[in-house]
């Protein structure tokens, strides 16, 4: 597995993981073009001994009508004298990789970042901006939806319901406020067999194929979708400076 980490002890864990993992040497030996998102050492709580946990999330802008969409995990830089680094391009997740959770939720318009630009912020909290064609799903995989089916976690692909439990656009094709997600137990996590990128896509009624219509957004700058993935990977063995060893060894009387 090409992704490292960077262990956060518990002690330490006093904000979200970030999700922006800076490129790591073999980015470099690589030649990962600008953005990619292979090859990056990520933040990772070592939760307990054995175990890290990381956890990323991205955003999809809505913008023209699509019915697929790319996540993007947005750089740390937002200031006009920060050194430029460049957002991350895809919600990727490495072939090894322990998954155990992965979910969406779309964002009232009131907090959009480019509310402003539809006037005055008196829309309903339950308003996304979003809109599409009453009745086609909302899915986060890692492939188009082929089949009405439930979400499930397994080693070459993931994805959120594509039947009945999915995000189901109602009448009159205003996308509601929600979430949606696959979930299973830390112990039950599922080790991938390849890299997977997670994409939001819009299926048709019967979860089946990709709707014509997809889904678009009004919104100056377009309106945001959020999604996350979260996944567990082996600790590295201990190393001989956790022991504390002096130079020296001394045959004690106690212990």
């Amino acid at each position: 597995m090409a992704e490292t980490y960077k262990p956060i002890f518990p002690g330490n864990a006093v904000a979200p993981l970030h999700s922006y993992g800076m490129p790591n040497s073999t980015f470099l030996s690589n030649n990962r073009a600008t953005g990619d998102p292979r090859d990056r050492q990520h933040q990772a709580l070592l939760f307990c001994p054995g175990w890290l946990a990381v956890k990323k999330v991205g955003v999809a802008r809505i913008g023209v009508a699509a019915n697929t969409f790319d996540f993007t995990v947005p750089s740390p830089d937002q200031r006009e004298d920060d050194p430029p680094r460049a957002n991350i391009l895809g919600l990727h997740i490495p072939s090894g990789a322990r998954v155990y959770r992965a979910g969406f939720r779309t964002i009232s318009q009131q907090v959009q970042p480019s509310a402003s630009s539809a006037g005055p912020n008196n829309t309903p909290q339950a308003i996304t901006g979003i809109t599409g064609t009453a009745t086609d799903k909302l899915v986060l995989a890692s492939a188009a939806p082929a089949a009405s089916a439930a979400g499930s976690i397994a080693a070459g692909a993931i994805t959120t319901g594509s039947d009945a439990s999915a995000l189901i656009i109602p009448s009159g094709g205003l996308v509601q406020v929600a979430s949606q997600g696959i979930q299973v137990n830390i112990g039950s996590a599922v080790a991938t067999n390849t890299d997977l990128t997670l994409r939001l896509y819009v299926a048709v009624t019967a979860g089946t194929s990709l709707s014509a219509g997809g889904i678009s957004s009004s919104l100056q700058g377009g309106a945001t979708v959020v999604a996350e993935v979260c996944y567990l990977v082996p600790e590295a063995l201990a190393e001989l400076n956790q022991l504390n060893l002096a130079g020296t060894l001394y045959g004690g009387t106690r212990g």
